[in-house]
């Protein structure tokens, strides 16, 4: 059973004669989740209160379990990219072995509810809510904007656990096609909380989709701005990337090329020639979002516990030059050889003194332990359309959409090989250490290779490939089934 609605700590928005009845709260730390003591009904009552609900919702994506730390590193964990030192704090060294039951989505699983059953509140009653003092079309204006960016961080809170919890469309293993519980409704009281069985996984991805499509029209001209924030190229980046996995390969790619059109983001272009300076690097350690970033989670310092401090924040994990924490995150030698000469990208892996290879994309590039986290960047459409293309024959197409990255970061181009395989590298280079690469290999089927574990390697048939639902959520809901193996 998923958890019941926490109302987050919306007084202070509610009482302040600060805020005029069209502010929105600009600050995800002025909300912090689950903070129980004032009513549904008290706090949703005005459009501050659901202004800071969203807030809540964008919140919870700042979690150490999420987007603030795990999240992004786990995937890589799963798969061929990370390795864990001989000295370590063994933060991943269950995912390194691929332990029966260590995984992504089942960390995630009670925050990623809690989050949607806010934005359930937010779409089920913001309409309702009178805006005083604003005219009708700035009235729209925002209640629009806050069902955006509701149907967006639903529909990415759903994506994120299906794709661990659940095979993909025409991936399944044994026939075994259970996604997740969808709610759509939200859950006020205990009495409301009705246990409910896994939909399917074409259902679950057909939820996603119909979600982002409601995302990208209601927050067409109509978002905050800020890569932060839910935006029209962010719910057509994500929808075109739901697609994908969905299977759906004209679709992928057809919005894939929207999103690139209206994102405003050009990619950073690197010849490679370290003596002239390295633009990806310097893109990285630049106090910035991400480079190429169409949404990303900011952390802050003080704020959003463990994914801002020395035990599991993104650079305590990976960056083994600040002194006094435990690093646990080696760049495995397999992805290091798998950079070609020339390639601006290897700049991002360096060397300690003591031989010890690390990522440098989190280091703490706004301060100690505080970095931003990467979701959806501008690479990752060009691959989008590369990989649709290879899988429908069109090797030309393919190459043509690849090269443009790999021209960017200062490699020839690509026309001979395997289309897909090609493409794989390329998300490999571009993406480690942000969490695609153990979903990029199991949404194609693939056997895991685990390089750095002698004799491992995960065959697509092993039921680690899934993660585990929480035990806890299998004793409480009588209507879940459990994944196989489990």
């Amino acid at each position: 059973m998923t958890r019941l609605f926490k109302l987050p700590l919306v007084l202070l928005v509610i009482l302040s004669p600060m805020l005029s009845s069209c502010d929105a709260v600009k600050s995800f730390d002025d909300i912090q989740p689950g903070t129980q003591g004032i009513s549904p009904d008290q706090a949703l009552g005005t459009i501050q209160g659901y202004e800071a609900l969203v807030l809540s919702v964008y919140d919870y994506l700042q979690n150490n379990q999420h987007y603030g730390s795990y999240y992004i590193l786990r995937p890589d964990a799963l798969a061929d990219n990370i390795i864990i030192p001989a000295q370590t704090a063994n933060r991943l060294a269950f995912e390194i072995s691929n332990n029966r039951g260590a995984h992504v989505s089942n960390a995630i699983y009670g925050l990623a509810y809690s989050a949607i059953n806010e934005a359930n509140l937010i779409l089920d009653g913001v309409d309702g809510i009178e805006i005083e003092g604003a005219t009708e079309a700035a009235a729209t204006a925002q209640r629009n904007r806050l069902k955006g960016e509701a149907y967006f961080l639903r529909a990415l809170n759903y994506f994120d656990l299906v794709r661990g919890l659940a095979y993909e469309p025409g991936r399944e293993v044994g026939g075994f096609d259970l996604g997740v519980v969808i709610r759509t409704e939200p859950t006020r009281t205990l009495e409301e909380a009705e246990p409910l069985p896994r939909s399917t996984n074409v259902e679950v991805y057909a939820q996603i989709i119909s979600d982002l499509e409601q995302a990208a029209t209601l927050l067409a001209n109509n978002s905050r701005g800020g890569v932060q924030f839910a935006s029209r190229p962010a719910a057509l980046a994500l929808l075109a990337r739901a697609h994908l996995y969905a299977g759906n390969l004209d679709r992928a790619a057809t919005i894939a090329q929207q999103a690139i059109d209206v994102s405003g983001v050009a990619l950073v272009t690197d010849d490679g020639d370290s003596e002239n300076g390295n633009e990806i690097l310097t893109s990285w350690t630049n106090r910035q979002a991400p480079p190429e970033s169409i949404f990303t989670v900011q952390l802050e310092q003080g704020n959003d516990g463990g994914s801002t401090n020395g035990n599991d924040a993104l650079q305590a994990i990976t960056d083994p030059t600040v002194s006094g924490i435990s690093f646990d995150a080696v760049v495995t030698e397999d992805l290091i050889a798998a950079y070609s000469d020339g390639d601006a990208r290897r700049a991002l892996i360096a060397t300690t003194g003591g031989g010890i290879d690390y990522m440098q994309k989190y280091t703490g590039t706004t301060s100690l332990y505080v970095d931003w986290s990467p979701v959806i960047r501008l690479p990752e459409l060009y691959y989008i359309i590369a990989e649709a293309r290879a899988l429908q024959g069109d090797a030309s197409g393919a190459y043509n959409a690849l090269n443009v990255v790999r021209n960017a970061r200062g490699l020839d181009d690509l026309d001979s090989g395997d289309a897909v395989d090609a493409v794989l590298l390329e998300r490999r280079l571009e993406f480690a250490f942000e969490g695609h690469r153990f979903f990029d290999l199991k949404r194609r089927g693939r056997t895991i290779p685990k390089p750095q574990v002698l004799s491992a390697d995960i065959p697509y048939t092993d039921f680690r490939i899934l993660s585990p639902i929480p035990f806890g959520e299998i004793d409480t809901n009588p209507a879940l089934t459990q994944n196989p193996g489990y």
